[in-house]
């Protein structure tokens, strides 16, 4: 669905994402969602320039329901994690400084 992210599921969602070595943002979505490219567009640079300090991923809530875990309901969501915390949490797309400064934060603490 997104170039260059791995698909997670509800199974292995915790591993890969929360408990990770590496600090990791996941995009929460649905396939057909209209907005699913402009989220995309907002992280793309960041996974060129950081994607090899910070996994990035997606759930397709088609096929998932770990979303209501963490009290979601605005799709698509993008939630950033490092050392098993959500550290931040984006409903609508973040801006450059936005991420950038949830980046930060995510390797300063790794």
């Amino acid at each position: 669905m997104f170039k260059d992210m791995i698909e997670v599921t509800d199974k292995d969602i915790y591993q890969k994402v929360m408990a990770s070595d590496t600090p990791a943002i996941l995009i929460v979505t649905s396939p057909d969602n209209p907005r699913n490219q402009e989220f995309y567009e907002a992280i793309a640079k960041y996974i060129k320039l950081y994607g090899d300090k910070i996994g990035f991923y997606y759930l397709d809530t088609t096929k998932n329901d770990s979303q209501q875990d963490f009290g979601l309901w605005a799709e698509p969501s993008i939630l950033c994690f490092a050392e098993t915390m959500e550290m931040d949490r984006y409903e609508n797309p973040p801006t450059d400084e936005q991420l950038q400064a949830s980046i930060n934060r995510m390797l300063r603490i790794k």
